[in-house]
């Protein structure tokens, strides 16, 4: 408090001592309050950015939800393919060795071919 405050004081008394700390919590109230409203406003405005993250996120994570979803069946998918063509390489190279043994000797049909063995003539 200042010199000139306290001869105020002084001059009105018990009085004005209390005039004067009425009006200084006043003032402090009156910042507090403005304070308040201020962070109020705050909170207000990160909540509805913080909604705005969070919807974000959320559309995130269905979409990596979904492309991991379609990621798993590409590779099932890729799977069953690499089974059929595992399984029609191999019954392919079984029927060529088995072609490839009756017809690579240079003898012609073997015995039990349909050639003219069975004819009478």
């Amino acid at each position: 408090m200042s010199a000139p405050g306290l001869e105020l004081a002084a001059q009105f008394g018990a009085a004005g001592i209390i005039g004067l700390m009425w009006l200084s919590e006043r003032r402090a109230s009156l910042s507090r309050e403005k304070q308040l409203l201020e962070l109020h406003e705050r909170v207000r405005e990160d909540r509805v950015k913080l909604r705005a993250v969070l919807d974000a996120l959320q559309a995130n994570t269905r979409a990596l939800a979904s492309l991991e979803s379609s990621q798993r069946q590409a590779v099932r998918q890729l799977s069953l393919l690499a089974a059929r063509v595992g399984r029609g390489q191999g019954q392919s190279q079984g029927q060529n060795q088995g072609s490839s043994s009756g017809s690579g000797s240079g003898s012609g049909p073997g015995p039990g071919a349909c050639g003219g063995a069975g004819r009478g003539g």
